[in-house]
């Protein structure tokens, strides 16, 4: 009966609208364009990947890019409105589930922070070896944290992220068990 079962993409989006507007260095992002899906975990242990964002464009928006000399292409992406999805955050279950409050909320504003400023669709670029989160992880992880206090500050709704108290097996007792949207990652094309 997933008709009762715990919609957790619903509310993860939620909460990261808010964030997206109560932080200035995420007024850019407009979440129509975010797709938010689930997906499984091979393993149910707490070590590896929480959260993922994935960019459906290649910097300044582009559907075609180049990649150690290919030419790779990316097929559009759009949601049941017909607008186009230029990022995916994925939401690994039950491993992001079972996370501590606080990690929840440093994981979404860390998959966020991932988002270009431009939001073309790309990634934030840190330059060099180290582009994903710069030189220094350290560094990354003492901004994510900051921003998440900031947005904690801001002192948002208890009801709008209260279920990030509970982990997987709570709310499968509670609910029955969790469902919510799965969204299929193109994969790149190469075109020459």
């Amino acid at each position: 009966m997933a008709a009762n079962y715990f919609n957790y993409t619903e509310p993860i989006r939620a909460v990261c609208s808010d964030m997206v507007f109560r932080l200035p260095v995420f007024s850019q992002i407009r979440m129509e364009n975010v797709a938010v899906s689930l997906a499984r975990t091979r393993r149910n242990d707490m070590y590896g990947v929480y959260a993922s964002m994935t960019p459906l464009r290649f910097k300044g928006g582009e559907l075609r890019g180049k990649r150690n000399n290919r030419l790779l292409e990316i097929p559009p992406l759009y949601d049941k409105e017909r607008r186009p999805i230029l990022y995916v955050l994925s939401i690994y279950i039950p491993r992001f589930v079972n996370l501590p409050i606080r990690e929840k909320i440093d994981t979404l504003i860390h998959e966020l922070y991932h988002i270009s400023p431009s939001f073309d669709g790309s990634l934030r670029s840190f330059g060099g070896r180290f582009y994903a989160h710069g030189a220094s992880q350290k560094e990354y992880n003492r901004k994510v944290s900051a921003l998440s206090r900031q947005w904690l500050s801001g002192d948002p709704r208890p009801e709008l992220w209260d279920f990030l108290r509970y982990d997987f097996k709570t709310l499968c007792e509670r609910y029955g068990g969790l469902t919510g949207e799965t969204v299929r990652i193109p994969p790149l094309k190469v075109i020459r």
